[in-house]
Formats: C-alpha cells, sequence, structure tokens
C-alpha cells in the first residue's frame, strides 16, 4: 500500500473504532460521545498523515494542486534507489487509464535546481487518458535526467532538492528555461461566418426550487442527522 493512502485507511478504521467505543461504553453524554466519535477519527488521520510523509525507506512529497480533493493522492517518493512519481488527477477527474507513473534512478540524475514556473509552460506530466497537467504557480523542481527535462511542482522545493543531493553527491545545478507553449500574442480574429443573428428579447425565465442557502441548510441537517 502506498504511503498516501494510509491517512484513509486510518480515517475508516478510527471511525469505526470510535462508534464501538460510543456503544460499548454506553455513554449517556452526547457531548462526550460526539467528541469520541469526531475527534478520535481526526487525531489518528493526521498522526497518519504525518507517518505517511516518512514511510520506512521512504519519503514522500506531494504535488501543489488548489483546490485539493480529499481522494488525491499524486506525489513523488525519493526511495533508497531513486525518484518513483505517482500521477492520476492534477486534482481534476481520476485518469480513466490509471496512473501515470515514471521513475528514475540516482545514476539517471545529470542535474537538479529550483525556478519559479511560467505561466502558459508545457505540462509537466501527461497522463495515461492524454491529459496534460498544467504547471502550478510558485517554485518548481528541475530535474535533468538521461532521457531529458522533468519539472515537478512538488511541495516544499528546497526541502526536495536538498533531500536529492543528501542522496546523489555531487549533483550540479540545472540552467534551464520554461518551455511555453500558450502564446500571449494577440492578432486580428478571422471574420465571422456564416448568417447574422440579432437579439431576441424574451420573458423573464424565474428559477424553480428552493433558493442555494435553504439547499445548504437542508444538506447540513441531512448531514449531521
Amino acid at each position: 500500500m502506498k504511503p498516501h493512502h494510509w491517512p484513509l485507511v486510518a480515517l475508516g478504521v478510527s471511525a469505526a473504532a470510535a462508534i464501538t467505543v460510543v456503544v460499548l461504553l454506553g455513554g449517556e453524554s452526547p457531548a462526550l460521545n460526539m467528541a469520541i466519535i469526531v475527534g478520535l477519527p481526526l487525531i489518528v488521520t493526521y498522526l497518519a498523515h504525518l507517518a505517511s510523509k516518512r514511510a520506512p525507506g521512504k519519503v514522500l512529497f506531494e504535488f501543489r494542486v488548489d483546490p485539493r480533493p480529499s481522494w488525491y493522492n499524486d506525489a513523488v517518493e525519493v526511495t533508497g534507489d531513486g525518484l518513483e512519481i505517482t500521477a492520476m488527477s492534477g486534482g481534476g477527474r481520476m485518469a480513466s487509464g490509471g496512473p501515470t507513473k515514471p521513475s528514475y534512478g540516482f545514476t539517471d540524475l545529470l542535474g537538479i535546481s529550483t525556478r519559479p514556473a511560467v505561466a502558459g509552460e508545457a505540462p509537466w506530466i501527461t497522463l495515461t487518458d492524454g491529459r496534460g497537467l498544467p504547471v502550478p504557480a510558485g517554485d518548481v523542481v528541475v530535474l535533468r535526467t538521461t532521457s531529458g527535462e522533468q519539472v515537478l511542482p512538488v511541495e516544499d522545493p528546497q526541502e526536495f532538492v536538498s533531500l536529492v543531493r543528501s542522496r546523489v553527491s555531487g549533483l550540479p545545478e540545472v540552467h534551464s528555461e520554461a518551455l511555453v507553449v500558450e502564446s500571449t500574442e494577440t492578432g486580428g480574429a478571422p471574420p465571422p461566418t456564416g448568417d447574422r443573428t440579432t437579439q431576441v428579447r424574451g420573458p423573464a425565465v424565474s428559477l424553480t426550487g428552493p433558493p442555494l442557502a435553504v439547499r445548504w441548510l437542508v444538506g447540513a441537517a441531512l448531514a449531521l442527522a
């Protein structure tokens, strides 16, 4: 099991354990019962999250993404032999063809450094379903390998570089520029084709159903129940 799956397993196990404790104790205090049911899974999940960062022989670095869904598991692991990348979503939908898992041995690394991300630069990885994941804003790690350059938008890029340098002695700096694929130049738009249309004003259409605030209240009440 991958270390980044540990918090999910810990959440499920601790939630079941918390419910069992409440049932066995038969506490008459609703506040105490709620504290056990909610507090125990949160504490255990947080501890599992900390432990997953440093599995035996491995150090896990997640990739930056905003927003970060609860099932997000894209990360790179620094093992005793090299780097193992797992990319499946980039914060969006899961790849239909399974995760993309490139790996590099320490002997494949020719250089490493950090640089700021550039707007419009080429995707840093392509998933199995053909989607290219964009490079998020902030500093990124640039690896020069025997098969080319690899951009890694990891959290804590300086810590990542320091760890890799501690595993591979004498790794030189990489002086690389981002490959921009989106042009910022603007030009004349082509002339419109087809029949000319005119705006038509029709009757106002009223929204159906309860407003959004009422829906949130109903959803919250069902969740609490």
